[in-house]
């Protein structure tokens, strides 16, 4: 809460630091993701279009940052405008081909619609050029397994992941235990 209050002031003080705007992006959406609110704050779906902006503030000052476009891209699919979402990724990805954690997302995002071939290549290429990223995308890869009947290689999959509570990684730890 207090890094997204100092992110507030620092965008007003100084409004065309790109990197802050994206980086407000984010926090806003985590106040709406992970119930990180400030009293005050607006309805969840305020908070989302207030990260929409922030992103847009962040592209239009630095248009080449894929900081930025994960940004957009995250505050769009929670909007539920999935193309936008993809259009988002896939650009920032092409900025910064390097960028695991824009990898990582658009690979999470490409399993959950079930495009297999294109997201888990995606997100094991991410963990495997920095496997210090969250463990949370590892849910994509144990779909595709819970998907292929192959239980045993989702459990697997799972039990790399935290045990921060995750209510979609429960759930799939119950099926892989049936």
């Amino acid at each position: 809460q207090s890094v997204r209050k100092a992110l507030e002031r620092a965008v007003e003080v100084e409004p065309d630091y790109g990197e802050a705007w994206a980086c407000l992006s984010r926090l806003q959406m985590d106040a709406v993701r992970f119930g990180y609110r400030i009293e005050g704050d607006a309805p969840a779906s305020g908070m989302i279009n207030r990260a929409i902006e922030s992103a847009r503030r962040a592209i239009g000052l630095l248009p080449r940052s894929s900081l930025s476009f994960l940004a957009l891209g995250l505050a769009y699919w929670f909007k539920g405008d999935v193309e936008g979402s993809f259009e988002a990724l896939t650009t920032g990805l092409g900025l910064n081909p390097n960028d695991t954690e824009t990898m990582a997302e658009l690979g999470l995002r490409q399993c959950l619609r079930m495009d297999w071939d294109a997201g888990v290549p995606r997100l094991l290429a991410a963990y495997e050029r920095n496997p210090a990223l969250p463990p949370n995308h590892r849910i994509g890869i144990a779909l595709w397994h819970v998907a292929h009947g192959r239980y045993h290689d989702a459990r697997e999959e799972l039990t790399r992941m935290s045990a921060v509570t995750n209510i979609s990684r429960a759930v799939l730890l119950a099926l892989v235990h049936h």
